[in-house]
């Protein structure tokens, strides 16, 4: 069967950040399956160093409950 969705993502640290050496927070993720597509985007998860990590955290683990 041919595949009826493709998806990618894409992010660019804004000039901000990067100015002042911050980290980029934005995440997404996406889960695509013959019944379903559900995409989470995060702008962000606070400023401090490693939040990034919660901003995909999150992404993921709103997108399992959902699918769920």
């Amino acid at each position: 069967m041919k595949e009826l969705f493709e998806t990618s993502a894409g992010t660019v640290t804004g000039k901000f950040h990067i100015v002042s050496g911050k980290n980029n927070q934005d995440a997404s993720y996406t889960i695509l399956n013959n019944d379903f597509l559900i995409g989470v985007v995060s702008d962000g998860c606070g400023s401090e160093s490693n939040s990034e990590i919660g901003s995909q955290l999150g992404c993921r683990m709103l997108a399992t409950i959902i699918s769920e």
